[in-house]
Parts: C-alpha cells; structure tokens; sequence
C-alpha cells in the first residue's frame, strides 16, 4: 500500500512498477466491509484504516508482502498484526486489479455518454466551478488534499471508452494530482481581471478526452492581491450537483490535516460508484422496479409527455445559453406558503405545480409534463459518495382545473407523493414504458421545461486560514430548452430561467414567468377550453366527388357556384357544363376506372372539366397550361389517359396527341348515360410531383381521401355555404384540391383568379376586397408579398405549400384584419393535401420554430426514431402509378390504424411540443420545395444531362431560394452558357424548377469513395442572364436593381424577371425601390404587366415624363 506524503514521496518509497507490483492508498481506496460481511472481514478493514492514517505502504511483489512506513510508525504490535493478516492482506492487494477491469455504465451516465458522444466538443455537460481562496493558501497542501480526495471518490479517476457497441469505464489507479498554477502576478488590475475571466471561461468549457483522461480537471489562478482562484470542472458523468457538497466536505478535511502536517484521515465510504451500478441493475433485472413502471405508466397515460421542447430543439445540438432572472418580494413568497398550508403540501408542489399550469395555459394544452430534479440517492450508502446519481423525473400537472391553483394542487400533491415514492426507476425505462416508439437516446430533450427548487442555504466551502467564495459562472450550453431555479435569497424568491437562445428567446421565457407569477398571485386569466378527442370525420362509402356535387347541385342550382373573370356561373350552369363533357367523354370511350388530363385556363370550363371527368367516373390528371409540352407529353405517357379535356385556346398545343381530345368550352353532343353511383375508393385524381429517378411520379388519390379532407376541415373550422373562397393556384398543384372541393362541396362560392394575374398584388387585393372572400389559401412567401403591400381582411387564412417562418408572423398579424385568422397547415399530395394545423397567435412571432400544430380530425401522427413524420389515417393516398416499389418503400402498414390501413413516411423532419403539437425541422432527402412547388433536384439534373454539350450535373438548393446547377461540359466541347441553359430547361421543365445559378466545372468533385462530395462543390455564385446588354440609362438602372435583387452578375434586356427566379416577395420589393431612384409614383400593376428590363424601362420613362411639370 502506497500512503501518499502530503508534500511529495518521501525519499524511501520505490518507483513502483504496475506490471510487477499492486498498490492502493489503504485510508482512500479500500471498501468498507457490506453489512453482511464476516467479523474476520470487518477486523481486516479496521486494520487497514489504522494502517493508512499512520500512512503505510503495502506492496505484493512475488508472493511476499512490503511495509513502507515512517521511522518509528511500524510498532512490534502493529507489525505483528500485519503479519498475522499476511494471507488476507497478499490476497486483498492481488484483488486490486479489479478496479481497472472495464465495468458497466449507469442508466443515468449511458444517457449522458450518448448525447456527449453526439457533441463530442459541446459542453452542456460540463460542471463549472470557481472558488475564490482569500488568506494564506497553501498550494501543496491543497494539492495534496485534491489527490486524497481524487483517490477517494472513483468516478474522478474513471476514463469511458466504447467496448463492441456498449460504453464502458474503467477505474485509474490513484495518482497525485496535478493542479497547474496560471499566474496573472504583473499584469494591471483590470488587466488581470480579463484574464481570470478569459482563463476560466476557457478552462470550462474545454472538451474532456474522456477515453484517456478521468472527468475532472483542476487549475490554480494566482494574483497580485495574494489572493487565488479555484478552477473546478467536472463532467456530468462523473457526479452531480449533491456531489459538489461531498466534494466541499472531503477537500476542506484533507486540505486541514495536511496544512497541519497531520495524517489524513476520513471516514469509510459504505459503497463505490460501482456498487450502486450493481444494485441500480441487478434490481432491473431481477424485475424490481416493474411494480413501478406500471404506476409511471398510468401517470403518464395520455398526457402530452412525448414531446420534445417548447420550440424547435436544433437537431445539431443546444444552442447558445441564456439566462432570464426575476425576483418575487412580498406577497408572492407569503402567497406560495399560503397555499401550501391550506392544502397539507409544500412550497416546491406549489412550485412544480403553477409551473406546470403555467406552461399549459401559453401552450394552450390541457396538461403539461414538467421535469422535476431529483439526486437518485433514495438509498444511504450513495449519500457521501461522489458519482452521477441525479436524474429528472416527469411530474403531470393536469389544467382541467383552469387556473384554479388550490384544486391543482390536491391533485399534484397526490401525484408527486406517488412519483418521490417511485424515482428509483431509470428515466429511461420511464420513457421507454410510457412511448416505446419514440427514439429518446438522442438530441431531443423529454421535456420542455425542468424545475429544480433550492430551499436550502448553498453549499459553503470551508478551508483552514482561508476565505472561500463561489463565484458564479457563466452558463454551459443548456439541456434542455428551458430550466427553471427557484433559489430562496432571504424572504425573496429568485427566479433563474436557463434557456436556449434558439428556441425560447427572452420575451418568451419572461412571457411564461410572468404567467408563473400571476398564478401563484391568484389573478391569472383563464386558459383556453380544454382539448378534446377529435373523432374522424364521416366519409360514406358510396359517394364519390361528382355525387356529392351534384346533392348539392340539387339543393343549391341557383346559388353561385364560381366566379371568374367572365361572370358568375350557378351550380345549375355548373353542373350542366359538366355532364356535357362527362357524356362527350364516355363518347369518345372513356370508361369508369379510367384516367383523363385536364388542361384548361384558371376559368370556370376548368372547374366544369374536374367535375365532368368525375362525372365519367374517370381520375383527372391535371396539366399546368404554362409547363412547355415536353413535361405534358411525359405526364399524359406516364399516366396512360384515355382522353384530354381542354377548351378551344389551347386545343393547338396538343395537335400531338393520339388520344380522343374533348373542348370544355366546345364539347360535342352525346346522350349516353352517365354511369351509375361509383366507391369512394375509386381514384379521384394523379397528381404528378417531382420524381428523384429524373422522372415525375404520379400520385393516386381517391374521392374517400378528398371526403376525409372535406369532413375533417369542417369538423375543424366550421365552413359553411356562406363562405366565399378564393382559387389562385394552379390545378396541377395539391392546393388547388383544398381551394376547390371543400367550398364546392360545402356548398360556398369559389372566386377563382387568372393565373397570370395572381401575382398582381393590386388585383388581387382588390379582386379578395370586391368579392369579400372569406377564406384565403396561400403560399407563405405570396402571402408575405400580399400583406407587405396590401394587408388582407379575410375571416380565415391558410397558409401551406411551404415552411412558414414565424420571423414573419408579427407583421402579417399587424396588417391582418381584426378578425382574421391565419392558420398554418401541413401536408404532402401523398396525404391529400392537409393533415395539421396551427391557428397562428403573437405566442409564435419571433420564434425559430416552424409551427404547423396539431392532426386534423381522423388524421394519425407518429414521429420515428430519426424524428421522420409518418401519417395515418383517412388522407392516406393509393400509392404511386404503376410504381410498386416505390410505393412499398413509403406507405407502410398502419400498426395503429384498422386492419389493411396504411401510413405515409413523409420525409420530413419534425419535433413535438410541450402541448403534442409539431415543429417542421426540414426535409430527411434532397426535396426542397420552391415557390411553393416540391421539386426533386435529381429530376432537374437529369433534365440537363440530355443536353448535347452536356456530360454530367448536378442540382442543389440555391443559397437563399431556387436552385444552382454545376455543370461538366462534354469532352471536346464548351460548356453551355446560362442563357443556352436556361432556354433549354425551360423548354422542358415548368418555370419554378430552372435553376437560378450555373456553375461551369472540368469536373465534379468526388469522395475517398467515389461518392459525389457535395461539400466540396464552390459556392455557386450568381449567374450571368441575358445576352443583349441595356442600352439606355433607365434599362441600365432596372438591370442593375434586379441583378441586386436576384443576385446576378448581369441580366438581359428581354429576360423574364420571373424566370430568372423572382417572385411575389420580389416584385414588393422592386416595386419601393424603383419608386425610390427615379422619384416618380409607380402603380404594382404594371410593374407586373412589364416582364422584361426593356418593358419596364419604356414604361418607367412614360410614367417620368407624365408626371414631370411641363413635359410635353
């Protein structure tokens, strides 16, 4: 045994050789004898403590036993006792060894070693302290005190490492520990005070090479004054917040009895950090904590406990820490106890539960699970040890109560009593019991919010002849979105809200104590009515999309069915222009099950071809009359239509076609009858979406898909016949269904606005204003545009097709009406359309979160492990055309739907929220979605590689919007230009999938695998447009704004500002600045009527000469 000499080995200890020779520092490192241990045992430890205050080496070296001991220690007596024990001596120091055998981690450590190992360098897991020493310090002695300490408490010489696909650690031997001196003696004042402050900022959040070095690391800062600073920082593997107190406790007796010269001498320790691991699992195993989890699991039953924060929480890891302070003086304290004392509990349930309350009511749920910090030490033998005990365990606030804080509490108080009876549970068979399909081992926090209550004087640090302060330091990276402290400062309340910056700014965080504080003051408002289960909505089983119009044709012929640019058409005009082209198809051969393309103006022959190929009993394949042929000729081939139903403007275009062709607005004469009453799983529609093979893919959606729609947006909102709707969007994208069927089928109004004035914020502020819609469907980016110009005062609002940035929410509530209502929902073709919503409040300004809410009626969400969005339930689609396995990779059996459903795996990257709501994180593959529209990356690239002079390409998303294409030229030949490009893609593709920037490479970069490295690929910086340069000053001027605005090098006096990659937003703010430079009032409608540099030069200088005094 090797007693360390408090101020370095003494002369006559051996350098000990570890292959040859075991030793241990006996008053440290041995384990007391467990309860049931043998008498011969317990005399044996005694022996050993004796040996190790007096300081004695042990050595075992070849079978025989060592004494090292200070002249006149080793007395007849004592040596006769040791010779005595010579066997259980030699046999306790062979068993040495044992400690750096690898062991098993705790439940509490694998968590933490999991989510370390996902940001290796991060740092919330680090636990700072700084510890002023004012006096006379001796730093040998506290080195000493350190190593005695050090070797004391195992986990702090503990190294993790990963052992086949399990963590392991490892117990070091002791050793002396190093306590490196920064001296700031010299410096200036201030100067020294940066330093200190720069030093320990440093020395904190440096990583741990936890595979080789143990969890705490130590530094002394010196300073003119005399005075030293402490540098203390562990990691959360190796203990906790109690441990701080054992730690405090050991160092200042071991720092008093070395700077005194005296042996060191410290009570045993009942247990190791590794027997705690062997009981914590052998009770596992056994099934000891299955009574238990069966209470968790009717706790927690549910509640709205899978979620992850109250905002996004980043998928790489916490953001930036923040702290939010508030202090409670005199009635709130008095308040708090008060309440405790009228309902038997105490001031933490009041705590936990207003806490509790107080989330709900900003998140508007109807209950909240908070985390409630606990040490995991229910056992004694774990109270003086130093190690990873501490845990969160999930506490259910229930708000059925309202605000009404005594009824809360009984309950509460009830609850909490059962959790404290039931910690011992690992949280992470907690969580595993109650969401066994959630992925917990991972960045997503289980709470939104944790509160620990302080209630007792902090830990105070007490070392001979010095003063001791702890400094406070600045916060570590948080784990978890917010954490709230309760510190008692006297007869004040301190309130510490730790937060991340990236999901909860301060407003928020305030925004919540604040309603923490009028409920503990008795005035909180009352929250919002408690949700309910929503059923699903009704769909019958023998009614398809054409049926229910024509039941609703019936009971409404007179009313105003559409409203375009030509007029008003009624229901009854409605429905006879349908059944026209409905019988002219079944004329041409059309037959139930079949499938037509429908290519028609924004107008009412385009309403009246929907609902005639329904009436047929075909699926209608919409075609977008701006895509060039090529994408027509693709879709129509792909889809095997029996027929097209177009109107006479664009009949021409499709001279092509070898099928039978019906004009909506022309169609012939028939008498045959229409077919009888169809399923509802017939299919209503193939929409086509970007394909990743290069190729589109159609999406097959039947009428009960489109019915579920209609029942669940009623349930929902409450759409009536009185609602007037707006129609802006092509039919060839899924927003279209919702803009058209659901009002029809309600039996409302549809105005449906030409596409090519859709972008003509004046029109359609006028056209929404004139026609009183009441419900508005738009993108997010046109909205933005409409509002930033306009505002809008429709009754409702939704917005889709789109990530919704909240950044943007406080204006657009600013310029909404009083009564508007904008509501955010989610969906993709392959679910029809819609499946979550989110009624927009200022709670969701200024956030980073994308909120797209809670599932329609009758719609099913499950967040998979990776965090990917699968949906069930009515909206569901058939699966993609004649594309088996494609469809068997994405709609995969429904486990918690009826027998034969299935679910869609979306792609997209969600996260829940405290109230069981989603955040939209982004997509899983390379789909982006431009203005609106998904586009696949691959299918552009595959565009441009049909090119002649193209050999190779590939598409990213641009860096704001859009897309760039890097492209390798053909041996032998140039490279296209931008403008060849361009023109060729636009030929093939529709406008929104052309890139916006080319870059020209000899090559593509590629990985030590092979692989296409799209890391290595150089910013795509803007591309040149057209080739004919401006020519006059005014065109020089409008090229040069829109190369600002769209980041190009140059543009073209005949380039389209829309297919250089502008949109909605644009136009708004091209419109102010052109206003701007030449000084002159310019109306929005023509800057949409003027496509090109050279349109809009002619026009600005015909608006500058009208309104210049005396121009002729």
């Amino acid at each position: 045994m090797l007693a360390v000499n408090p101020f370095g080995a003494s002369e006559n200890t051996p350098e000990i050789d570890n292959h040859r020779s075991i030793f241990k520092q006996v008053f440290l490192s041995y384990r007391a004898a467990m309860p049931s241990a043998p008498p011969d045992s317990m005399q044996l430890d005694q022996l050993l403590r004796e040996l190790g205050e007096l300081r004695v080496e042990l050595h075992a070296e070849g079978g025989r036993l060592r004494c090292v001991a200070p002249v006149g220690v080793l007395t007849p007596d004592l040596l006769s006792r040791v010779r005595d024990r010579r066997t259980e001596l030699l046999r306790w120091l062979s068993a040495t060894p044992g400690e750096r055998e690898a062991a098993a981690l705790s439940y509490a450590q694998e968590r933490i070693w999991l989510h370390q190992q996902l940001d290796p360098g991060g740092s919330a897991y680090h636990i700072p302290l700084d510890i002023d020493l004012i006096g006379s310090l001796s730093p040998a002695a506290l080195r000493h005190a350190l190593s005695v300490v050090i070797a004391r408490h195992e986990p702090l010489r503990t190294t993790f490492r990963v052992t086949g696909s399990r963590p392991e650690q490892t117990v070091l031997p002791p050793r002396p520990a190093t306590l490196p001196v920064v001296d700031l003696t010299g410096l200036p004042p201030a100067a020294q005070a940066r330093q200190r402050q720069r030093v320990g900022a440093e020395f904190a959040r440096r990583p741990f090479d936890l595979a080789t070095s143990p969890g705490m690391r130590q530094a002394l800062l010196r300073s003119d004054t005399g005075a030293h600073q402490l540098l203390l920082t562990r990691h959360h593997l190796t203990s906790d917040g109690w441990s701080f107190g054992v730690l405090a406790t050991d160092l200042g007796r071991a720092y008093g009895h070395a700077v005194a010269g005296r042996p060191v001498c410290l009570p045993a320790l009942p247990w190791r950090y590794r027997d705690f691991i062997r009981w914590q699992r052998a009770t596992a195993e056994a099934g000891g904590f299955d009574a238990s989890l069966r209470r968790w699991q009717a706790h927690l039953a549910g509640s709205t406990f899978v979620s992850g924060g109250l905002g996004r929480w980043s998928s790489s890891g916490a953001g930036p820490a923040a702290v939010t302070r508030l202090r409670l003086r005199g009635g709130v304290p008095d308040a708090i106890h008060v309440a405790a004392r009228k309902a038997g509990t105490t001031a933490f349930t009041v705590m936990a539960t207003a806490f509790g309350l107080a989330l709900a009511a900003v998140t508007r749920a109807p209950d909240a699970v908070i985390g409630i910090a606990a040490s995991g030490r229910t056992r004694p033998e774990t109270e003086p040890l130093v190690g990873s005990f501490a845990t969160v365990l999930p506490l259910r606030v229930n708000a059925r109560h309202g605000t009404n804080l005594h009824e809360a509490l009984l309950e509460t108080h009830r609850t909490l009593t059962q959790v404290i009876e039931d910690q011992d549970v690992p949280l992470e068979h907690i969580l595993r019991a109650v969401a066994p399909r959630q992925r917990w081992f991972g960045r997503q926090p289980p709470f939104a919010a944790v509160l620990t209550y302080q209630n007792t004087p902090g830990i105070e640090v007490w070392l001979p002849r010095l003063e001791a302060l702890l400094r406070e330091t600045a916060p570590m990276a948080p784990k978890f979105p917010l954490a709230l402290t309760v510190n008692h400062v006297g007869q004040e309340l301190e309130l510490v809200a730790e937060h991340d910056r990236r999901t909860l700014d301060e407003p928020a965080v305030t925004t919540i104590l604040r309603r923490l504080i009028s409920i503990l003051d008795g005035n909180a408002d009352q929250p919002a009515q408690p949700v309910t289960t929503d059923t699903a909505p009704e769909v019958a089983d023998s009614s398809t999309l054409a049926e229910r119009f024509e039941a609703v044709a019936a009971r409404r012929p007179d009313a105003v069915a559409i409203c375009d640019t030509h007029g008003q058409v009624s229901f009854r005009a409605l429905r006879r222009r349908a059944r026209l082209i409905a019988r002219a198809l079944l004329a041409c051969g059309v037959r139930p099950g079949g499938s037509v393309a429908v290519c028609a103006q924004h107008d009412a022959y385009l309403v009246a071809a929907i609902i005639g190929v329904g009436l047929a009993g075909a699926a209608y394949v919409p075609l977008d009359p701006d895509d060039p042929a090529v994408r027509h000729e693709s879709v129509m081939a792909d889809a095997q239509v029996d027929a097209l139903v177009t109107t006479q403007r664009w009949r021409d275009r499709f001279a092509w076609l070898d099928r039978p062709v019906v004009s909506a607005d022309r169609p012939q004469h028939s008498s045959l009858p229409l077919p009888g009453r169809r399923s509802a799983d017939q299919i209503a529609y193939i929409i086509y979406t970007s394909g990743s093979t290069g190729a589109p893919k159609g999406v097959m959606v039947s009428h009960r898909n489109v019915l579920g729609l209609l029942g669940s947006a009623r349930q929902r909102f409450g759409f009536t016949e009185s609602d007037t709707w707006s129609m802006t969007h092509s039919a060839a994208f899924d927003f279209s269904v919702w803009e058209l069927w659901v009002p029809l089928l309600t039996g409302g109004r549809v105005v449906i606005v030409p596409r090519e004035r859709v972008r003509d914020i004046d029109f359609l502020r006028s056209t929404l204003e004139r026609e009183r819609v009441t419900v508005h469907s738009s993108t997010p980016s046109a909205f933005d545009a409409l509002v930033h110009a306009a505002g809008v005062d429709a009754r409702t609002v939704v917005l889709g097709g789109e990530r919704c940035d909240p950044a943007r929410l406080g204006r657009w509530l600013d310029r909404s009406g009083p009564h508007t209502q904008l509501v955010n929902m989610y969906g993709i073709t392959e679910t029809t359309v819609h499946v979550t919503h989110r009624v927009l409040t200022r709670f969701d300004a200024g956030g980073t979160a994308s909120p797209i809410g809670g599932p329609l009626p009758g719609v099913r969400l499950t967040v998979t492990e990776s965090g990917e969005l699968v949906v069930g339930g009515w909206g569901v689609a058939h699966g993609y055309l004649r594309r088996p396995g494609l469809t068997a990779g994405r709609f995969l059996p429904d486990e918690l739907g009826p027998p034969g459903a299935r679910a869609y795996r979306s792609g997209d990257l969600v996260m829940s929220t405290v109230d069981g709501e989603l955040c939209y994180l982004g997509r899983q593959d390379a789909q982006v979605k431009v203005r609106g529209y998904r586009v696949e990356p691959e299918e552009v690239a595959a565009a441009l590689r049909t090119h002649p002079r193209v050999c190779e390409a590939v598409v990213v998303p641009a860096k704001k919007t859009g897309l760039a294409a890097y492209v390798v030229a053909e041996t032998g030949h140039a490279a296209p230009t931008t403008q060849d490009l361009r023109r060729f893609l636009l030929e093939r593709l529709p406008g929104y999938m052309v890139p916006t920037h080319y870059v020209a490479m000899e090559a593509l970069p590629l990985n030590r695998n092979g692989k296409l490295d799209l890391a290595a690929l150089p910013p795509a910086a803007p591309a040149d447009a057209g080739d004919e340069q401006p020519r006059t000053a005014t065109e020089a001027k409008v090229a040069q704004l829109w190369c600002e605005l769209l980041e190009l090098n140059s543009v073209g006096v005949h380039d389209d500002f829309f297919l250089l990659g502008g949109d909605s937003l644009l136009v708004t703010r091209m419109h102010a600045r052109l206003q701007e430079i030449f000084g002159i009032e310019v109306p929005m409608r023509l800057v949409y009527e003027a496509f090109d540099v050279a349109a809009l030069a002619a026009l600005l200088e015909g608006l500058r000469a009208d309104q210049t005094p005396g121009a002729s």
